[in-house]
């Protein structure tokens, strides 16, 4: 009975001496890896800072005058095969969910029929699975009308 006690003992022991040096590994990485993550002396460029933490835009009230002047980039509209390449391919291109197909007279022949005003206005404003302007916002009336003309056209 003894060397079963013995063996019993020596095992719990075993397990505690473990058990408490797992804990103080833990402990110890813990101290370390936390002392290596403190950068309280580390300061940001001034630069930095302010460049993080200006405003993204600004109110100009009527009348006040507005600290920098906006600047406006305008751009060139996209031609119709731009558009089509780009926005309406993806679509047209392949016919998903029962999209028109891009040179299929058959599948344009009753939209055709309605003419283009009707074809534009459910364009811009979508119409069954397609979403309004093809699902690309930017997208302008005249942009749209170039690629609806460019689709009928070919």
């Amino acid at each position: 009975m003894t060397d079963k006690n013995t063996t019993d003992s020596a095992r719990n022991w075993t397990v505690i001496i473990y058990t408490v040096v797992s804990v103080l590994i833990l402990f110890l990485m813990y101290f370390l890896l936390s002392a290596g993550l403190d950068n309280s002396d580390y300061q940001e460029p001034k630069d930095l800072r302010v460049e993080r933490i200006k405003p993204i835009g600004q109110v100009n009230i009527e009348g006040s005058k507005p600290e920098e002047e906006e600047v406006v980039v305008v751009t060139a509209p996209k031609s119709g095969k731009e558009v089509y390449d780009g926005v309406c391919f993806a679509c047209h291109g392949t016919g998903v969910l029962a999209a028109p197909k891009f040179r299929d007279q058959a599948d344009w022949a009753n939209r055709i029929a309605k003419g283009k005003d009707v074809l534009l206005q459910n364009s811009i404003n979508g119409l069954n699975n397609m979403p309004a302007r093809g699902g690309n916002p930017s997208l302008t009336d005249e942009e749209l009308e170039a690629a609806i003309e460019y689709m009928l056209g070919e």
